[in-house]
């Protein structure tokens, strides 16, 4: 199965699951030189484990997701397991690596990543790709033996998975994350981890029905992530925590990487242009990147809001989610309550809605909060926050 490159604009779909192009237990189909254009959900689907998949390669693909937002333009599953006799040629659950390369994906209309490989996806090499507004790389359903490499991911207006958001691993069934250049244009978090030892070391299952140990299973080297240093903080990686980039590098998890400001315009389309074989545009060479300096430690006011960001608790508004107030939202009814029995039981209250009103605060709980501001070191996602850490102490 081959596609030239015919763009389709405005194709209603009934069913949302409909994709422009989907292909359901096939093998040995590539899809070449597709131009994927201005769909409500999205044009490439795969959720296949029948051998192989094939390839998406040189295509353009703009203007999906019009209507959802939890996956990227391109979408893959893996819910069922085939027996086929391609990667080996006799029998066998494993499929043939399925490639995704030398694609320019723009994940606007708040898609997340540019190729999401959701609900199990494996046997995925998706290299020499130029992302742009989306997420990098999610790998936390289940998926494995997959490898992102050699992409170029620009993530803006993006829904804070950032570079990389991976689970745990079974042993020797984990992934490579390697030679990618990453720009964060929104946070100073390059991404998450299943742990801060990676690649690790799980071990296999010793028999007698006990399931092997997991493991981070992220073998990560001579990536470049880039930083805004016009945002206050340092960069970090969350691994079951947030951490300095710096002591992250330092650990060798992600051996021959390093953290730079972020480039110009210019430098930035000579990359993507570079990674895509289109001509160079005349200019002279771009100088290399800067790295991007420390910050100074975090500081916070003495007050109920700075205890919130020293503790970790990034929402800056009066907007959250998981239907939970913040600790930041605690505060604003720490002020409207006259003992810390009330604040207890306003908090308590607010829980499980979408909006609470106490006198005059309003809050929203059923949404993405805001970075905050101050200087610190935690990511942009919403922190579920149990009552024990709201800011009673307020009155104390």
């Amino acid at each position: 199965m081959t596609f030239g490159c015919a763009c389709l604009l405005d194709v209603a779909a009934t069913d949302l699951e409909a994709a422009r192009t989907r292909r359901v237990i096939c093998c040995t189909t590539p899809a070449g030189e597709l131009c994927a254009c201005v769909k409500p959900w999205l044009p490439i689907q795969c959720d296949v484990s029948l051998g192989v998949c094939g390839s998406a390669a040189w295509s353009l693909v703009v203007y999906a997701c019009r209507e959802t937002g939890d996956h990227g333009p391109i979408n893959s599953w893996v819910r069922n397991a085939f027996i086929s006799d391609v990667k080996y040629g006799t029998p066998s659950y494993t499929a043939e690596m399925n490639h995704v390369d030398h694609n320019m994906i723009i994940a606007n209309y708040g898609a997340s990543q540019g190729f999401d490989t959701d609900d199990g996806s494996s046997w995925y090499d998706i290299h020499d790709n130029f992302v742009f507004q989306g997420d990098g790389w999610k790998m936390d359903y289940g998926g494995h033996d997959s490898a992102f490499h050699d992409n170029i991911v620009y993530v803006g207006a993006s829904d804070g998975q950032n570079c990389v958001n991976a689970g745990t691993f079974l042993p020797g069934h984990g992934v490579g994350w390697y030679k990618n250049k990453c720009i964060v244009t929104d946070s100073k978090n390059i991404g998450t981890t299943g742990g801060c030892d990676c690649p690790g070391n799980g071990k296999p299952s010793p028999g007698g029905g006990v399931a092997p140990q997991g493991e981070c299973g992220l073998t990560m080297h001579d990536n470049e992530y880039f930083g805004d240093p016009k945002i206050p903080g340092n960069m970090t990686m969350t691994c079951g925590g947030a951490i300095l980039a710096s002591t992250w590098l330092e650990s060798g998890s992600d051996k021959g990487s390093a953290v730079y400001e972020i480039p110009d315009d210019d430098t930035l389309i000579g990359w993507a242009r570079e990674k895509l074989d289109l001509p160079a545009i005349p200019a002279p060479p771009p100088p290399p990147p800067t790295p991007l300096p420390p910050q100074p430690p975090p500081t916070f006011p003495d007050t109920c809001v700075g205890r919130c960001w020293r503790e970790g608790h990034c929402c800056a508004n009066m907007v959250s989610g998981c239907n939970q107030p913040t600790c930041y939202q605690g505060c604003a009814l720490a002020q409207v309550t006259a003992s810390i029995a009330a604040c207890k039981a306003a908090c308590t209250a607010a829980g499980g809605h979408c909006s609470y009103s106490l006198k005059n605060v309003t809050l929203q709980m059923c949404d993405q909060c805001a970075s905050v501001t101050p200087p610190q070191e935690c990511s942009k996602k919403v922190r579920k926050t149990p009552l024990f850490a709201m800011p009673f102490n307020l009155y104390i």
